[in-house]
């Protein structure tokens, strides 16, 4: 049901598709009457550190209206430290997509950013304006700059963004769909079909 909050748990399998760790919670309120919704969550991994970064949009009413949420899960799948918000401005922060860059080292997280304040049902507004945006992180989730680098702007849609990195060129790539930022169903702008798919490449190794 759309209509209700969800929440983000997690399970680490081995490669032989063993099951090591289930209902990985990655968030502790998760049985509070008024925790938000935590939903579209994405993974990255520190081959250094051995750790998982995890990413997903959260309402939880003691951040801003959509931030994105984050914490860290060991290779055994332990939790590391409490969950917090990398990118939590004012609008609606939207399905982030992180990736871990030895070169910095830390992470680049691109997400869909929306200027307005939404309500809790944000991804199901039919209304909402998107660009995406770039944000760097240290190896301890910590922004190396407060500024958002700003891919795509304008009277279209930018959303559904992924990201990939070279440890050759030492650069990202970042790809996202544009279209017009109309949907061809109400229940929101999840459901939205066509445009063109875009990309940006994006210097990665002083993370500014």
């Amino acid at each position: 049901d759309w209509q209700k909050p969800g929440n983000i748990i997690g399970a680490l399998i081995s490669s032989e598709g063993e099951l090591l760790a289930e209902d990985i919670l990655m968030m502790e309120d998760h049985a509070m009457a008024n925790e938000g919704d935590q939903r579209f969550n994405a993974i990255s991994y520190n081959p250094v550190a051995n750790t998982f970064l995890t990413t997903w949009s959260d309402t939880r009413p003691d951040w801003m209206n959509a931030a994105i949420g984050a914490r860290f899960v060991k290779s055994d799948g332990t939790v590391e430290g409490d969950a917090f918000p990398i990118v939590d401005f004012t609008g609606a922060q939207m399905i982030a997509y992180p990736v871990f860059i030895e070169a910095l080292p830390g992470y680049l997280v691109a997400y869909e950013h929306d200027d307005k304040d939404l309500d809790v049902h944000y991804f199901m507004d039919t209304t909402a304006q998107l660009d995406v945006r770039v944000r760097w992180m240290d190896e301890a989730g910590a922004p190396i700059s407060d500024t958002q680098l700003r891919l795509a702007v304008g009277e279209a849609n930018q959303r559904f963004v992924r990201a990939a990195y070279s440890t050759k060129s030492h650069v990202a790539l970042v790809v996202w769909q544009e279209d017009d930022g109309k949907t061809s169903d109400p229940t929101g702008h999840m459901t939205a079909t066509g445009g063109n798919i875009m990309a940006a490449i994006v210097e990665a190794t002083s993370g500014g």
